[in-house]
């Protein structure tokens, strides 16, 4: 799956595993819609692998569009988590996906 997610995506683009099966895609300078166009050709990539007699899991795509870079990056992975993880499992592969905006930082008075 990491080799399908290399092969579909920029040259720009990573995909990393941060933790046990899960993998992240940090796709630098995608806007909302260029991230959702790459993410969606992703699906169906993933969706036409051959299943063989291995059974494979459900798959679930968590995204997250940052339109500023995060103060604290770990936010917004955890929001892809959480979308990941909140995905029906239907048998296909299911993308869930949102803009992440961090709060703006209290202005100081004078």
């Amino acid at each position: 799956m990491a080799e399908t997610a290399r092969a579909t995506l920029r040259a720009s683009d990573v995909v990393a595993r941060p933790r046990g099966r899960e993998l992240a895609l940090l796709l630098p300078g995608a806007g909302p819609d260029a991230a959702a166009r790459a993410l969606e050709r992703l699906r169906a990539a993933l969706e036409a692998l051959p299943r063989g007699e291995a059974r494979v899991p459900p798959l679930a795509i968590g995204a997250v569009t940052c339109v500023t870079p995060p103060a604290d990056l770990n936010q917004a992975l955890q929001r892809a988590y959480q979308l990941m993880y909140a995905a029906p499992r239907t048998g296909r592969v299911t993308l869930q996906a949102e803009t992440f905006a961090e709060a703006p930082a209290p202005s100081a008075v004078a």
